[in-house]
C-alpha cells in the first residue's frame, strides 16, 4: 500500500494483492503512482475512470438475447416445471428476439417495443402480454447489471399503456347465438322475403 499527498489530501494507493503482483512489480507501480502524481494525476481517480471506461465499453457488446438468457436461467429456478421454461424461452425467441435478440441492449427504444408488440397485442393478446412483462424484466436485469440507463421502455403503466389498449378492451370476435327450434318457421320466412342469391340457396336446401 502506497500512502501519498493528492491535492491535499491523504489517499492510499493499492499495488496488487501478494502473491499475484511480486514485490518487484510493486516498486514499479508504486514509482509509477508517484510520477502520475507528480504530474497532478490522481492514480485511483485515473483507475476508475478506466474500470468504467471498459465496462462501458463491454456493455456495448451486450445484446438482449445475452441479457435474456441469464434472465431465463434465473427464473428456471423459480419454476415448478421445464415445460414453463421451454415455454417462457419459445416466447422471447418467437416474438422478441426477431425484433431485439441482436440489438445492443442500451439502444433498445419505446419504439423497438412498439414493433414488436403490434402484430400480436390484439390477436393473441395473453401472450402479448406475457412477452411484454418478459421483455421488461429482461431490461429491468440489463439496469442493474448496467448495461442501459433510463427508463424501461416495455414499461406498461404510463408507457405503452398509452398506445395499446387494456386487456378488457381488446376487441374480442363475436358469435351469434344458436337458433333455436322455435325461431326457425321466422329465420325461413325472412329468407324467402329476401331476393338474393345467397338466401336463395339456403331455401334450395329446404
Amino acid at each position: 500500500m502506497l500512502r501519498a499527498t493528492v491535492d491535499g489530501r491523504r489517499t492510499d494507493i493499492g499495488k496488487g494483492p501478494y502473491p499475484e503482483v511480486t514485490l518487484a512489480k510493486a516498486r514499479e507501480r508504486a514509482r509509477e503512482a508517484k510520477d502520475k502524481i507528480r504530474q497532478g494525476i490522481d492514480p485511483v481517480t485515473e483507475r476508475k475512470t478506466q474500470k468504467s471506461a471498459l465496462i462501458a465499453e463491454q456493455a456495448k457488446a451486450v445484446t438482449f438475447s445475452d441479457v435474456a438468457k441469464e434472465y431465463i436461467a434465473k427464473k428456471s429456478h423459480e419454476f415448478k416445471s421445464a415445460k414453463q421454461v421451454y415455454k417462457l424461452t419459445q416466447q422471447l425467441k418467437t416474438y422478441a428476439y426477431p425484433t431485439l435478440g441482436r440489438m445492443v441492449v442500451a439502444d433498445i427504444e419505446r419504439a423497438h417495443i412498439v414493433k414488436l408488440l403490434e402484430p400480436i397485442w390484439t390477436t393473441k393478446h395473453e401472450t402479448a402480454s406475457r412477452v411484454r412483462l418478459h421483455t421488461e424484466r429482461v431490461l429491468d436485469l440489463a439496469g442493474v447489471k448496467g448495461l442501459r440507463n433510463g427508463d424501461n421502455p416495455a414499461r406498461l403503466k404510463g408507457n405503452l399503456d398509452l398506445t395499446f389498449s387494456a386487456g378488457h378492451k381488446v376487441a374480442k370476435r363475436k358469435h351469434h347465438n344458436a337458433l333455436s327450434v322455435d325461431d326457425m318457421p321466422d329465420f325461413w320466412l325472412s329468407l324467402k322475403a329476401q331476393d338474393t342469391r345467397g338466401p336463395a340457396s339456403y331455401r334450395s336446401l329446404s
